[in-house]
């Protein structure tokens, strides 16, 4: 019997009866009752942190661990539009004038240059030169001033310009040259067609002080920015 004892204490245990007092066999040893490990569920898996790469793992059973895929991060976001910013067009333009009793065929140009803010609206100065040439006279106006403008690439601006309006008439040999001021109201439109280039049309209104009325239609071809 020593004998058998001593075999069984060299070899640990095989059942409780071979452990002394209450104490129980597990894994081969004798251990107290509350000592007992609590047996893994299988069911919750295996948990570990977040790998160096950036991978998330899933809860799988049976200690098996499945990584999950993250997407890579998207391109960074565009940085917000300015506050302001400086905008203009400028360019040439031909079309129809007429003023009292003539109707004449007319070129000119005309620019804007100004600030549109945030919201799409900008405040610009508007400048203008049309020439109207007859056969035994011509009309020339010259135009500047404030306007407004709406839109970004594709504009709508409408202006009022104080303007000088010339008229030059020969009678006989002899030429006359006379010059009245005016207002004209301006409206136009621009649509850009490839990077800056734009086609656009514009109509204007001038009345002078003698009571003068000159209006013309044009359209034209400019940089737009």
């Amino acid at each position: 019997m020593i004998a058998l004892t001593l075999l069984v204490l060299a070899a640990g245990c095989e059942k409780d009866t071979d452990c002394k007092g209450d104490r129980i066999c597990e894994a081969g040893s004798c251990v107290s009752p509350g000592a007992r490990p609590p047996a893994p569920d299988a069911d919750a898996g295996v948990v570990v942190p977040p790998a160096a790469g950036g991978r998330a793992p899933l809860r799988a059973g049976d200690g098996e661990v499945v990584p999950k895929p993250v997407a890579p991060p998207g391109p960074p976001p565009a940085p917000p539009e300015p506050v302001s910013r400086v905008v203009g067009l400028l360019g040439v333009t031909a079309g129809l004038l007429t003023s009292g009793d003539f109707l004449s065929g007319a070129v000119g140009a005309t620019g804007s240059v100004g600030v549109r803010f945030r919201s799409g609206v900008g405040l610009v100065g508007v400048g203008l030169i049309d020439y109207a040439p007859l056969a035994q006279s011509n009309v020339q106006l010259y135009g500047a001033g404030p306007g407004v403008r709406f839109g970004n690439r594709n504009q709508l601006t409408l202006a009022t310009l104080p303007t000088l309006a010339v008229a030059t008439v020969k009678v006989a040999r002899t030429t006359v040259t006379g010059a009245a001021f005016a207002f004209t109201f301006l409206a136009q439109g621009s649509v850009v067609l490839i990077d800056i280039l734009a086609l656009f049309a514009q109509a204007t209104l001038g009345v002078d002080t003698g009571g003068g009325v000159t209006f013309a239609l044009s359209g034209g071809v400019g940089l737009s920015f």
